[in-house]
């Protein structure tokens, strides 16, 4: 199977509840998959926004060996936070985020519930 932009979205849609509990805020799939340019043995390239104090390596490569598992290939992942400067346009330029993960903060649900 060629993995699809598509295909990667919806599957991390699927496990938005265990990314969240990675500590995960924002995720987008970017390179090859993104571009609908992949390959059958391709590896998915993710990015990932985790803040600082739930960045472990325990979390880190947890979160890695989960996404390998469920997409049943390699999955490459960086954080957002690591990418150079110089590299950032490149990474970001064709990066697909996944709508829809970030849970709404508490003042965010107050203001959406007087509405």
């Amino acid at each position: 199977m060629i993995p699809t932009r598509e295909y990667v979205l919806e599957e991390l849609f699927k496990v938005r509840a265990t990314l969240r509990s990675f500590g995960v805020r924002r995720i987008a799939v970017f390179g090859s998959v993104a571009r609908n340019t992949a390959r059958a043995d391709s590896d998915i390239d993710i990015v990932v926004d985790i803040p600082r104090g739930q960045i472990t390596l325990e979390n880190f490569f947890g979160l890695q060996d989960f996404l390998s598992d469920h997409f049943q290939r390699k999955v490459d992942v960086i954080t957002e936070s690591s990418i150079k400067p110089f590299a950032r346009d490149l990474v970001m330029r064709d990066a697909a985020f996944l709508e829809g993960l970030r849970e709404p903060e508490p003042q965010e649900e107050k203001a959406l519930s007087k509405a």
